[in-house]
């Protein structure tokens, strides 16, 4: 469940916004404050309009309610992530095209941030990240001209190929199977490498997929 706790931290405003996800549900988050919201994202601030009791409205669309709170709280406190909870790759990439849709290049060098961050921690750990296939899904779908979020997806896949078992992962094979452009990437980016990757055989043999 989305965690609206942040919004404690500041005076409650009397604007709300309605969140339709592409399931056709509607949710509304109350209490907003559109001269905050405006401080860091002036074009969703403009969305609002006065409706009924002068009470300001929006509506956004988004693949899910989390990803919306998320945007707010960066809005509000600059961050948006909570800590107390592990964040899926994939709100990190929803979220970069978020601040592309609405400007906010501040959120968008956070998000791919977050995916670095993300990418390299996990080398250390046992299982990769988050929802990363859904996360390459999306990238590729949504994000395909953002290079530099791509090559860190990549840079990851290839170095962490075999230590994370991507090649026998049925997701995975899946994913590089059905996506002929990021199967190809996989192999460009484990050719740049100088092959140093031990990954590299089971990669470039589609027909293994």
């Amino acid at each position: 469940m989305a965690n609206f706790d942040f919004l404690q931290n500041f005076p409650p405003g009397n604007a709300s916004l309605m969140v339709i996800t592409p399931n056709g549900i509607a949710s509304t988050i109350y209490n907003l404050d559109t001269a905050i919201i405006g401080q860091r994202c002036p074009l969703l601030e403009l969305s609002f309009e006065i409706g009924a009791n002068d009470i300001p409205k929006a509506i956004i669309e988004a693949n899910s309610q989390e990803i919306v709170v998320c945007f707010l709280r960066f809005l509000y406190q600059g961050d948006y992530l909570d800590y107390d909870v592990p964040c899926s790759l994939l709100v990190h990439a929803e979220l970069c095209r978020t601040a592309d849709h609405f400007e906010v290049p501040e959120l968008q060098v956070l998000a791919h941030a977050n995916i670095i961050r993300e990418t390299e921690l996990s080398c250390s750990q046992p299982t990769p990240p988050i929802d990363l296939c859904l996360a390459i899904r999306f990238i590729y779908a949504h994000l395909s001209d953002q290079k530099p979020l791509i090559d860190t997806i990549l840079n990851y896949c290839v170095f962490c190929f075999l230590y994370h078992g991507l090649g026998t992962n049925k997701e995975f094979r899946q994913t590089a199977f059905e996506l002929q452009p990021f199967h190809r990437d996989l192999c460009r980016t484990s050719f740049k490498r100088g092959f140093e990757d031990d990954g590299k055989p089971h990669m470039t043999r589609r027909s293994q997929w």
